[in-house]
């Protein structure tokens, strides 16, 4: 008499395996395709960020030296990158390639008011 082999082969056992393992790989070739684009992004918002909060800086240090110069009877802003056109300053910093950090002020009785200060 014959001894059946049932239900599950050595050929079936084979290809599950095979199967599993190929899964395996494309599951984690996704994972990693998506951790590189996170990676990237978020190499790309820090790099934002530090532009922003340097022309910030640089914007701030500007805020200053026209704030002390508005302090004096007649105020001169000759070496400053400013323009000054009536009670008003204005004053751009450079982020990045293409933008600019817009800063302004408007003096008036003494005291400053930030009127704008934007990303354009």
């Amino acid at each position: 008499m014959k001894k059946s082999g049932g239900f599950v082969h050595m050929g079936t056992i084979s290809l599950l395996t095979v199967l599993l393992v190929v899964m395996l790989v494309v599951l984690s070739l996704l994972v990693l395709s998506g951790a590189r684009e996170d990676y990237d992004y978020s190499n790309r918002l820090a790099q934002r960020k530090t532009e922003y909060y340097q022309a910030n800086n640089q914007a701030q240090k500007i805020l200053y030296q026209v704030v002390q110069r508005l302090k004096e009877p007649s105020p001169d802003f000759t070496g400053l990158p400013v323009m000054a056109q009536d009670d008003t300053v204005t004053w751009q910093v450079p982020l990045g390639e293409n933008q600019v950090l817009t800063a302004s002020i408007t003096w008036r009785q003494g005291e400053y008011t930030i009127t704008c200060w934007r990303v354009e």
